[in-house]
């Protein structure tokens, strides 16, 4: 590798061990350990047998992918907003997004106040 792009890798390198890395080392040594530093499996255990923990993790995923499906309505309706309905018969079909956009939002918010 020659010298120069070996001196760009560099700050990427560290960025990425100091960030991601080290984080996850550390996460997954934490999680199987127990406070006196010997090695167990009863954190998942206790994880997994847990009704809060599963349902905050299901209402993480649940509220993840809507929020994803919610951003791509916001992409679609303010890049199709642009575009006069009328001149394509394929834009015909999503000319009610932003009508989809809001009721998507509508029931996230919804759905957050009957679980809190």
């Amino acid at each position: 590798m020659k010298k120069g792009k070996l001196f760009f890798a560099v700050p990427y390198v560290l960025w990425l061990a100091l960030f991601v890395v080290v984080p996850i080392a550390l996460l997954l040594f934490q999680s199987l350990t127990s406070e006196s530093g010997q090695l167990t499996l009863n954190n998942f255990v206790s994880y997994f047998s847990s009704g809060t923990y599963l349902r905050m993790t299901f209402n993480s995923i649940f509220y993840a992918f809507f929020d994803y499906f919610d951003y791509t309505c916001h992409f679609l309706s303010n890049g199709l907003s642009s575009v006069p309905v009328e001149e394509s018969p394929v834009l015909v079909a999503f000319g009610n997004i932003a009508n989809l956009d809001q009721f998507v939002t509508e029931n996230i918010c919804l759905y957050r106040f009957i679980v809190s």
